[in-house]
């Protein structure tokens, strides 16, 4: 329950993720847009969870969770708002690999140019050491020869 005259923000939208489902943190397109990486706003809110893939529906939105198995949950901060709001997000290395790890089909330079990601603000934000210990952590040959790809992608 909320009360009525409470101001529906962003940082609300995403503390209401975190607690919709259990475990999870704010993730993929919703972290991607918080980081600005993608150039537009998206429709709800996209989360992780060790939980089942799901969805629910409500006046705010829509909240989307996609399941990666737990060992997989890591890689989040807790950012406090206001002194009153906290929400779980995912750090922007974190968010790009859960990305990756959940859109099989990126295979070429061609589908990271189709997502219109921005170069600039991924070159000089993204933590590369970070970034490749995050990596490790997945232990998937598919996902580093997708990371490679994104490598390609910023460096052309």
């Amino acid at each position: 329950y909320v009360l009525a005259e409470k101001v529906i923000d962003e940082s609300f939208l995403f503390m209401a993720a975190n607690l919709i489902y259990e475990p999870s943190y704010v993730s993929l397109e919703s972290a991607l847009v918080y980081y600005q990486v993608i150039p537009e706003s998206v429709l709800g809110v996209t989360s992780v969870s060790s939980r089942r893939t799901k969805a629910f529906i409500s006046d705010w939105g829509r909240f989307q969770y996609r399941s990666v198995k737990s060992d997989l949950l890591f890689g989040y901060e807790v950012v406090e708002v206001n002194h009153h709001q906290k929400f779980k997000m995912a750090r922007l290395e974190k968010a790009i690999l859960d990305y990756l790890y959940l859109n099989p089909d990126i295979k070429h330079i061609v589908d990271f140019e189709g997502l219109r990601w921005n170069k600039d603000q991924l070159q000089s934000e993204l933590d590369e050491a970070l970034f490749k210990t995050y990596l490790s952590i997945y232990n998937k040959n598919a996902l580093r020869d997708r990371a490679i790809i994104l490598k390609e992608y910023l460096n052309a």
